[in-house]
């Protein structure tokens, strides 16, 4: 989750990266057919958001359309933006592009 420097291009994707928290892949047990989620969350970013917030955080996930390869996240999580007065929904763009996260083991997590 590296910023990259601010120019044209750069900058819509360096905003998306600073507001990025995590990803999530599908997964499916092979035993049942269950269909589940998986996936990491920034502990870093997590710290510095709940450092004496006392407030809840809400989240946005928007599906990773530059995923190319299975081990690529199925889903991006994003901090999102705060409600402007008088709109029901919270605000947030698709992202431009999103870099690759590597795979989590599914077995480690049953």
């Amino acid at each position: 989750m590296a910023t990259t420097a601010n120019t044209t291009n750069g900058t819509n994707k360096n905003a998306w990266e600073e507001k990025e928290l995590g990803c999530l892949w599908r997964r499916e047990k092979a035993s049942t057919k269950e269909k589940y989620l998986t996936g990491v969350l920034s502990a870093d970013k997590l710290r510095k958001l709940l450092a004496g917030s006392g407030e809840d955080i809400q989240l946005v996930c928007f599906t990773n359309k530059h995923k190319n390869k299975d081990t690529h996240p199925d889903l991006r999580i994003y901090l999102s933006e705060k409600k402007p007065a008088g709109t029901t929904a919270p605000r947030a763009a698709v992202p431009q592009a999103a870099a690759p996260v590597a795979t989590p083991d599914a077995n480690e997590l049953l």
